[in-house]
């Protein structure tokens, strides 16, 4: 059975960028509004780009456990709600930590939200939630928690004195209807769709502002980013219809310094 190789090293540094409700319909190189996401486009020319992902519900919880252990949705209710059910399914990050990496969850909210804290508990070693943020993090939280500019900053500061290799997965919030920003928006408006483009333009600049601070300690040339949306949304694109697989298409995307391989 032949393969294509795409890493340049055995055993690079993982970090999983779940990114809250982007749908593909938002992303510029995925045939959305190039204006949207200025940051991710720079990175899938950069990168390996998938065209025809897509996800697996309309919920974070089914997103989750989607990313995590390839767990189909199903349409009442979450696996991630029973433990003893998602212990026997398969995950990435548990098989990492058995081979010698370290591995950490960041979701910068409360993790007892749709029981994450338990299913994640099955596989990551180290859990980082809304109470490691403190000062002006926490004076600028909204409903779901903490904005991406501080998750962000968080990781690239433990990722500076985390033990190699290590695998992060980031789950960013502010992506989140109600759509509500800590900056002025970038899309003038107040529909739904002109919201939602605003707080994915945020998003996508808390993103770029990460990467070029892992460039800049390091950090990124022994690394294999795996961007992938938790599910999309019918906020924006106009088009609601469940029957209409297209609306579900989520963006994954592989990049990094340990990418040889690039985007054609």
């Amino acid at each position: 059975e032949s393969y294509t190789n795409i890493l340049n090293c055995e055993r690079p540094n993982v970090v999983v960028l779940l990114m809250e409700s982007f749908t593909s319909k938002a992303i510029g190189v995925l045939g959305g509004d190039s204006l949207v996401t200025p940051n991710l486009n720079k990175l899938a020319s950069e990168g390996v780009l998938f065209y025809n992902i897509y996800g697996t519900a309309m919920r974070s919880d089914r997103g989750l456990a989607g990313v995590i252990s390839g767990q189909p949705s199903h349409y009442k209710t979450a696996i991630v709600k029973f433990p003893e059910k998602a212990m026997k399914k398969p995950s990435f990050i548990k098989k990492l930590g058995e081979n010698g990496y370290t591995t950490a969850f960041y979701y910068a909210g409360d993790m007892n939200f749709g029981n994450f804290k338990s299913y994640a508990r099955l596989s990551f070693e180290k859990l980082i939630d809304e109470s490691a943020f403190s000062g002006e993090a926490i004076k600028n939280r909204f409903k779901w928690g903490v904005h991406d500019e501080y998750t962000y900053e968080k990781a690239l500061q433990d990722m500076k004195s985390e033990k190699e290799p290590f695998c992060y997965m980031i789950y960013n919030l502010t992506s989140h209807e109600p759509f509500i920003l800590p900056t002025e928006p970038k899309f003038s408006g107040d529909s739904r769709e002109e919201m939602f483009k605003s707080v994915i333009y945020y998003t996508d600049s808390c993103l770029g502002n990460f990467i070029e601070g892992c460039k800049a300690e390091g950090l990124y040339d022994n690394t294999l980013f795996v961007l992938v949306a938790d599910h999309s949304t019918i906020h924006i694109g106009g088009n609601n219809d469940v029957n209409d697989t297209e609306i579900f298409k989520i963006p994954v995307m592989l990049f990094g310094g340990a990418v040889s391989a690039k985007d054609s």
